[in-house]
């Protein structure tokens, strides 16, 4: 989807658990007339702020109702944000999207956000698909048939919300919030009030996460007792030694940076510690404590995938995550024929020039440097491209890896 601004950041895991946004947090459900304002400024790849069209202004191409139609919900439907964590990483500014930074930190969906955002991406498919080809441009149409294969396939995964997990053993929003949370950058001492409103929701966030995992085992869908076990860990890692944990470092080092007074800055920190004290750390106990009472309710047999509603989400999101419509089985023997081929032509010249190697024990710098040496020694160059590495804390090493987070470049619709 063709965003305005500078920069999306966009987190990419291992785990499809990790989702990041809620759902639909600012698609309209209404009609035309209903959809959300496009901003009225942009910002240049040089950080400077431009002028945007005007809601109601219409480009030159704009001559058919069609065109009209598709530009107007093209514009109007990711342009605001469920809560602060998600507007940080979704908008260079949202002031330049809508009317202001959302009041939330972190917003739980409920089971009607689901239903809700069902209904609205069908309905969204239905509008954008009835528009007549003839009277939109070549790339109009090639837009319209990406959204609507996204609206369809995710249309289908949220009539069975149930089978989305709220927590993860590996990259779950127990480990990957917080992280996210401390990389949001301090520009200003509004985004530090603003990170504070975020660690103030994690405890009734998390409550709300294990009463919806709690649900999910009552009825047999939930996860099995290895898995539990695994998030368990995890939330030992992200509460272990509270005075030199992330969260409190991180924070140190990105609130000194904004040139606050010696007094200001103590006060921020301690503010930090105080927050996390209250409700971060105790959002992690409370899960250590309740995830144990629902051992031994995962139902192993038959397969999640293998039930009616399990295998209408799973064939969803397959779809969704690949971007085909391939039914699965035909997938795997296709992906298994490929790798029987690669296979096939690459070993003879492992085995005779091949070598491995192991990252061991590198700091993260002396692992980049190498990636970086090894990708223009083994690969064509690619195009110049500003990305911001972050590390991951060592001790999340097990519980995140491998994780990246890119400040990546996006098109601007005005």
């Amino acid at each position: 989807m063709r965003r305005s601004g500078k920069y999306i950041r966009s987190l990419a895991m291992i785990s499809a658990g990790a989702i990041l946004c809620a759902p639909l947090a600012s698609c309209s459900s209404g009609g035309r007339d209903k959809v959300a304002r496009p901003p009225v400024t942009s910002t240049d790849e040089n950080g400077n702020v431009i002028s945007g069209n005007q809601w109601g202004d219409r480009p030159s191409d704009d001559d058919t109702e069609a065109a009209k139609t598709f530009r107007d919900y093209d514009k109007g439907l990711f342009i605001g944000a469920s809560d602060l964590l998600n507007a940080y990483y979704a908008f260079d500014d949202p002031k330049n999207y809508y009317s202001d930074w959302p009041t939330v930190g972190l917003l739980f969906p409920q089971s009607t956000d689901y239903s809700s955002a069902a209904s609205t991406y069908e309905m969204l498919e239905d509008t954008l698909s009835s528009l007549d080809p003839a009277e939109l441009s070549d790339a109009q149409n090639r837009a319209i048939k990406d959204m609507c294969f996204d609206f369809k396939y995710m249309s289908e995964m949220y009539k069975h919300y149930l089978y989305i997990p709220q927590l993860n053993p590996m990259g779950g929003k127990h480990v990957v919030y917080p992280l996210l949370a401390s990389l949001i950058p301090f520009e200003t001492k509004d985004d530090v009030d603003r990170y504070f409103t975020i660690i103030g929701d994690f405890k009734d966030f998390f409550t709300r996460a294990f009463e919806a995992e709690e649900l999910r085992s009552s009825i047999g869908i939930g996860y099995n007792d290895e898995s539990i076990d695994r998030i368990i860990q995890d939330c030992f890692k992200m509460k272990k030694d509270h005075d030199t944990n992330f969260m409190k470092t991180t924070f140190d080092e990105r609130v000194k940076k904004l040139g606050l007074s010696d007094r200001e800055t103590e006060e921020l920190i301690n503010k930090n510690q105080e927050l996390l004290d209250l409700y971060y750390f105790p959002a992690m106990e409370m899960l250590i404590e309740k995830l144990p009472e629902l051992k031994g309710k995962c139902n192993d047999a038959p397969y999640l995938a293998e039930t009616a509603d399990g295998k209408a989400y799973y064939e969803a999101l397959f779809a969704r995550k690949t971007g085909t419509d391939m039914p699965v089985e035909e997938a795997k023997e296709l992906l298994q024929k490929r790798i029987d081929e690669i296979y096939e032509e690459y070993m003879p010249q492992w085995k005779v020039k091949g070598s491995y190697f192991a990252f061991g024990d590198l700091e993260f710098d002396e692992a980049s440097e190498w990636c970086k040496r090894f990708t223009e020694e083994h690969f064509p160059a690619i195009s110049d491209h500003d990305v911001e590495v972050y590390p991951v804390p060592r001790q999340l090493y097990d519980s995140i890896q491998p994780a990246r987070y890119y400040p990546s470049p996006i098109d601007n619709y005005t």
